[in-house]
């Protein structure tokens, strides 16, 4: 389990990558038209009007290759309408990243009221003409060209904060205002307005996040096998599993006889010591699958501690958090059904050792520890024999 990015390199390439969003729409409360092929977001919130268009956008940049971190992180919108003068729009961390252009306020309402609760990352001034659309008006001439529209918004401590690669963001006005603020989208189609002699290439509006990247000179790379792992079943509490080369997973409930259910459990344990001088930077767990004979939906959860050699009952507090409980993580596990790594012939495209492995990220999980030890247990989400 590696607790930091991987060490620096002597060759670095990796300087500067642009993104457009893979997904920006807005969606309109009360309303359940699809806005996402439109070329524009419109912002709009009225408590006293029931009116709320909020805006979301989502992207997703290179991952920092080894030697690399991100140095900054800046998202470039360029503003088409402003009908209010109050400039002011919120910019929020979104928690929804698999949200659909065609998604309507409804589907993402509780998104919406998570965000809005737990604060905004920023708030942003929009450049542009009051009362203005530099697609269509004849604006004032100090806001006749483009890049007086054009905002870039620096998100490199959020984009730094991440555990991953992907985020969303949520965008909305202070309540109360009535009147609307328009960005380009990346559906749109460019534009020529005649009164200003103007004509600018989609390519120009498009919202894009620019990322630069750096060597890293202060990186160190941890590896490290657990120091016990093991397997408990629920049907014999005081069998020693530690000698097993495997550990079993299941999770098993028989409605006709209880005496028939099962659920074993893995539980594996790692040191975790914190470094002075360091921060982690990423957490993965790799696990390698022996066999898979049913289904292969897993979950990990923050574990107890527990003796070396653990009986059932060492564990039960987790054992009861399990369904209540948020995991650490969750995966599926690769490899081929019905079938055991070690022991059957398997297909073409499972020949390999990396089509059995699983790398889970435990980032945030080891992030937020407060000892030096990860104590894990790994259960079976669907009920299966």
């Amino acid at each position: 389990m590696a607790f930091a990015a991987i060490a620096a390199m002597p060759t670095w390439a990796q300087e500067t990558a642009t993104q457009v969003p893979t997904a920006d729409t807005y969606v309109r409360k009360g309303n359940t038209s699809n806005f996402g092929g439109n070329g524009y977001i419109e912002l709009q919130t009225s408590a006293a009007n029931s009116i709320d268009f909020v805006g979301l956008m989502k992207f997703t940049f290179p991952a920092p290759e080894a030697g690399n971190t991100v140095k900054s992180a800046k998202l470039r919108l360029v503003t088409k309408r402003i009908k209010a003068y109050d400039r002011m729009v919120n910019i929020y961390a979104y928690g929804n990243n698999d949200f659909a252009e065609s998604t309507t306020y409804e589907t993402e309402q509780a998104y919406i009221n998570d965000a809005r609760e737990a604060g905004p990352l920023m708030q942003v001034d929009c450049n542009g003409n009051n009362n203005g659309d530099i697609s269509s008006d004849n604006v004032g001439n100090d806001y006749n060209t483009i890049d007086k529209w054009v905002n870039e918004i620096d998100l490199t401590n959020y984009v730094k904060s991440l555990s991953g690669n992907t985020f969303s963001l949520m965008f909305t006005r202070n309540y109360d205002t009535n009147n609307g603020i328009q960005f380009f989208s990346k559906e749109n189609n460019g534009f020529t307005n005649s009164k200003l002699n103007l004509t600018v290439a989609a390519a120009d509006l498009v919202p894009q996040l620019i990322v630069e990247y750096g060597k890293d000179e202060n990186l160190l790379t941890e590896t490290t096998t657990s120091t016990k792992d093991t397997w408990i079943r629920n049907d014999n509490q005081t069998v020693n599993n530690n000698a097993n080369k495997t550990m079993e997973i299941k999770s098993y409930t028989n409605e006709a006889d209880a005496t028939q259910s099962r659920y074993f459990y893995g539980v594996m344990s790692f040191n975790a010591p914190k470094k002075d001088g360091y921060t982690v930077k990423s957490a993965t767990l790799r696990l390698v699958t022996e066999r898979i004979k049913g289904k292969n939906s897993m979950a990990i959860y923050d574990c107890v501690s527990y003796p070396a050699q653990p009986k059932y009952s060492d564990v039960q507090e987790t054992i009861n958090k399990i369904g209540t409980a948020e995991p650490v993580a969750k995966f599926n596990m690769k490899g081929q059904w019905n079938k055991s790594l070690q022991a059957d012939g398997v297909g073409d495209d499972f020949k390999t050792i990396d089509a059995w492995t699983n790398e889970i990220d435990l980032t945030n999980y080891i992030k937020g520890l407060t000892t030096e030890e990860a104590n894990l247990l790994i259960a079976a989400t669907e009920n299966n024999n």
